[in-house]
């Protein structure tokens, strides 16, 4: 049976290194691969197509990648349906009929129901590795690259990962962190091997210099203290070491509970926070309306600066033609002018007549 090899994470949160890792490895990556960035400059690993897709599905039921409130799938709705086809269709797509592939995009940490039926119906086996990365380190990320406050940036990251692993929980599964990735990826992608119950395809003699090529700690560029006293960040400083925990032992129990407690907590909290979330988006719309409104002004002026230099080009080339005509009618009445006054000598020699006959007189 077919295997896909599911890279769970937060965005900023070491999921394109991890994958990239994995690829090197050997697993199979989509064909249309987003492009590097930036902020990413050695590349995403993960499909355009998919986060795309993703996209247009979170929108069509009332949310975002950005939006850190629970969300509750309809099975039976007709978004839910068309999500099902078009993933599979897409899974065709981008990886063909490869045995081990490789599919990652964050925003499948709160889609993974949908997506575990349509690997299901697939006959393709899920391996879910879920990766994390400090939530503080995450939302000082997102600070300098989306602008977002830190509690908002927390709480997606708590959304984020507390929906990947209870949707997940009883499936094929690992646990990562980016701090073990880049302390020594052999023996993370040896655990993983063993954990998940694969071999990888590429782990050869070529692998270390492939990895060390691509893999270092300038990968990791936010670091960051939290405030102690902010409950969210408590929420996020027991979660994360939960997670830390199942790193080292997946089915701990203890760890478990405790993420069930937090996320019990959230869950309690959201009413609270709806009114944030809510205020927030009414913000960022009306920042984009009036970015969509400057963007089209721009536009406008652009459009009529190019007008207006089309105009003046014209101008000038006609400037340049006047010019020209005006100096060959000057020349013309300066030739007209000289055949019509008499020879010097001659002028000279009628005025010397005209002063004798004066004189005879």
């Amino acid at each position: 049976m077919r295997r896909g090899v599911i890279v769970l994470g937060m965005h900023r949160s070491g999921t394109s290194a991890l994958a990239g890792v994995l690829a090197q490895a050997g697993a199979v990556l989509p064909k249309n691969l987003m492009k590097p960035s930036p902020e990413n400059e050695r590349g995403f690993f993960e499909s355009t197509k998919f986060c795309k897709f993703h996209d247009k599905f979170l929108e069509s039921v009332g949310s975002s990648w950005r939006d850190w409130r629970q969300l509750r799938l309809n099975p039976s709705s007709e978004e839910t349906m068309q999500f099902s086809a078009q993933a599979r269709k897409l899974l065709a797509e981008e990886f063909g009929g490869a045995d081990l592939f490789l599919l990652k995009d964050p925003r499948m940490c709160r889609l993974m129901p949908l997506w575990l039926n349509v690997l299901e119906d697939a006959r393709i086996e899920p391996r879910i590795v879920i990766t994390l990365r400090s939530p503080f380190e995450v939302a000082e990320s997102l600070k300098a690259r989306n602008g977002f406050e830190p509690e908002i940036s927390v709480l997606l990251w708590l959304q984020y990962l507390l929906s990947a692993e209870r949707d997940t929980r009883g499936r094929c599964r690992c646990f990562t962190s980016m701090e073990q990735l880049l302390a020594d990826w052999r023996v993370l992608l040896s655990r993983v091997a063993a954990e998940l119950n694969l071999e990888w395809p590429a782990f050869d003699a070529g692998i270390e210099e492939r990895v060390t090529q691509f893999l270092s700690r300038e990968l990791k560029h936010h670091n960051s203290v939290p405030d102690r006293k902010n409950l969210v960040f408590a929420w996020a400083m027991g979660a994360f070491d939960a997670f830390l925990h199942l790193t080292r032992d997946p089915s701990s129990i203890h760890a478990l509970n405790s993420l069930d407690a937090i996320s019990s907590n959230l869950e309690k909290a959201y009413s609270l926070f709806e009114k944030i979330y809510v205020n927030q988006q009414h913000l960022f719309s009306n920042i984009q309306s009036e970015i969509i409104s400057l963007k089209k002004s721009c536009a406008d002026l652009e459009d009529e600066n190019n007008i207006i230099k089309v105009e003046l080009e014209e101008m000038s080339q006609r400037h340049s033609v006047l010019s020209s005509e005006r100096d060959a009618i000057l020349q013309e009445l300066k030739q007209a002018r000289e055949k019509r006054q008499p020879p010097p000598d001659e002028s000279a020699k009628g005025n010397s007549n005209a002063d004798a006959r004066q004189a005879a007189e």
